[in-house]
């Protein structure tokens, strides 16, 4: 894990399944030049146990002190130590180029300061963004 250049934030409700396949999409990445911190709403041995799997990959798990999605996040980034942080929610799947994709691009021009992926969503959410 030499050279970490970023904070991967995940937060978690403790769903099992799309967390196992996230954290395989993470454990297949061509650069693993990350840490993982995955925060929990509460305490689960199931997710406990599942994280202890991923020897190969560099995870945090904690349980976040304040309840909600925003708390969670500055949480987390209080415990970033990296160049970049990232959140990603806890069901996605990334190709495996995903993290090597993202570097590429922030090491393409210095003024970046943010990336952002595709987004599906319904005709009526895309009119309720900015």
């Amino acid at each position: 894990m030499n050279n970490i250049r970023a904070d991967i934030f995940i937060p978690t409700s403790n769903r099992v399944e799309p967390l196992k396949k996230c954290l395989d999409s993470l454990q297949d990445q061509t650069n693993k030049q990350f840490k993982v911190l995955l925060v929990a709403l509460k305490p689960n041995e199931n997710v406990k146990n599942l994280v202890n799997l991923y020897k190969n990959l560099d995870i945090d798990y904690f349980i976040q002190k304040d309840k909600g999605i925003i708390p969670a996040g500055n949480e987390a980034l209080q415990k970033a130590k990296h160049e970049i942080f990232i959140r990603i929610d806890d069901d996605v799947i990334l190709d495996k180029y995903w993290f090597k994709s993202l570097i590429t691009r922030f090491d393409s021009d210095k003024n970046i300061g943010g990336v952002t992926g595709p987004t599906i969503m319904s005709s009526n959410g895309i009119k309720s963004r900015d």
